[in-house]
């Protein structure tokens, strides 16, 4: 009874693109997209299910342009980037910082941690790690193949209240990712840009849209050890430069990458199939 569906995830868009291909007559479906793999690339280009798709909403610009390589249509493709909750990750300021704290955090099937283990080894800092992905992950594991060096520490899954805690409480934040064409560590970046804290990130091609590298955050090559070392001592030894991209990381989140902009343009796509 309804004449449009939006599919808020591809785990919901690609069966219902099929449902609607096989099972007549079609509704309007509007689908989103925030995670690719192999097999979604196989299935959805072996059944051309993109045309069964009338709006297509990807969450950065180098899955734009994956997707367009595949067949999909250029006028039904958006770049929505993510928005985050900037009401509830918002600084807290009757919370210190702790000198030499680095905290990272996210899936691990999407994070370098090898890297990053690596680049840290031997610093005069702690890292903590969350790797457990949150209760809606794919992956919820949090077992590390890397050797963990003496001053990192592997953590359990964090609620959202224990996650601002820990924004607060650390210098900055490190995301080591795989060069990957999703935007893989957006949520945990926006919610650190959120917090008002620096991001390292890895030069990802999903992430790129919503760094400005030594503007809001520094960005290091895939893979990168030393250009990994070099950034993480470089925020150590400087903290107001943490503090000022920081700072500009939240002004960002204001005029742009904030959850109101995004419903807002969600919204925008969706009237126009209506």
């Amino acid at each position: 009874r309804y004449r449009l569906v939006f599919a808020m995830s591809e785990r919901a868009g690609i069966p219902f693109a099929g449902l609607h291909r096989a099972l007549p007559p079609r509704k309007r479906l509007v689908s989103m997209f925030a995670c690719w793999s192999a097999r979604q690339e196989g299935t959805i280009t072996k059944l051309g299910l993109f045309s069964a798709m009338d709006s297509i909403i990807v969450k950065c610009q180098s899955l734009k342009d994956h997707f367009l390589k595949l067949g999909a249509p250029a006028e039904r493709l958006h770049v929505i980037p993510f928005g985050i909750d900037h009401r509830f990750f918002s600084p807290m300021t009757d919370v210190g910082q702790q000198a030499g704290l680095i905290v990272s955090l996210g899936e691990i099937r999407t994070r370098d941690y090898a890297t990053l283990f690596e680049a840290v080894g031997g610093l005069a800092a702690q890292l903590l790690v969350a790797a457990s992905g949150s209760w809606y992950a794919r992956e919820k594991a949090a077992s590390l193949d890397s050797a963990v060096p003496e001053n990192v520490t592997i953590a359990g899954r964090f609620s959202r209240a224990e996650l601002k805690m820990l924004y607060t409480q650390s210098q900055f934040i490190v995301l080591p990712l795989y060069d990957v064409p999703f935007s893989a560590g957006a949520t945990a970046l926006l919610e650190a840009m959120c917090m008002g804290r620096a991001v390292i990130v890895t030069r990802s091609r999903g992430i790129l849209d919503y760094v400005i590298d030594g503007e809001t955050g520094i960005l290091v090559d895939p893979g990168d050890v030393a250009g990994m070392r070099e950034a993480v001592r470089d925020l150590l030894a400087h903290p107001e430069e943490a503090r000022r991209m920081g700072q500009n990381a939240r002004q960002r989140i204001d005029e742009e990458l904030n959850l109101d902009a995004y419903v807002r343009r969600i919204a925008e796509v969706l009237r126009a199939q209506l």
